[in-house]
């Protein structure tokens, strides 16, 4: 994106033509992030020790760059379990993996962490995902996961909302 001079945008606010030419210009060539949500909840999952393929509310798309930092995490209804039980959160993209892209890797977005630590253990936690990027390739066939390991879980609902950028 180029700044405008001060004349030019005088000479915009006079016509109403340059400025809003640069500006479409300009917004057009630029996409957002996009967000796919993934929902965990005991209600529907259960809580024994398991890698759980989430259920996509939206989905991510093939041949599409996910941004795991710029991803959310969000607790709904705090996370209750037994004693030493963890969740990782991850992607699986096994069956499409290869190269460069995204394979299977189960702390893409959170490595392991205690069910009772933030952001599991209240309502409204929210934490961001780690500094990780992957493509998916075509057909984008990723699932993301959600592991319980060490113990099992009594309740809880987790979102997980996944940054991505589609490419064409």
């Amino acid at each position: 994106m180029r700044w405008l001079g001060k004349d030019e945008v005088i000479d915009s606010l006079q016509t109403d033509t340059y400025f809003e030419d640069v500006w479409a210009k300009e917004v057009t060539a630029y996409t957002p992030l996009m967000y796919a949500e993934y929902t965990y909840s005991y209600g529907v999952h259960g809580g024994a020790i398991s890698t759980i393929n989430l259920q996509e509310i939206t989905a991510l798309p093939s041949n599409g760059i996910v941004d795991a930092e710029n991803s959310f995490i969000v607790t709904q209804t705090p996370v209750g379990g037994n004693a030493g039980a963890t969740i990782e959160i991850g992607i699986d993209n096994s069956g499409g993996g290869f190269g460069l892209f995204l394979g299977a890797d189960t702390d893409f977005f959170m490595a392991p962490t205690a069910y009772n630590a933030a952001p599991f253990n209240g309502y409204g936690g929210v934490a961001k995902g780690l500094a990780k990027v992957g493509r998916i390739n075509d057909p984008g066939i990723a699932n993301v996961t959600f592991k319980i390991a060490g113990n099992t879980l009594t309740s809880g609902l987790v979102q997980v909302l996944i940054a991505y950028k589609a490419l064409d």
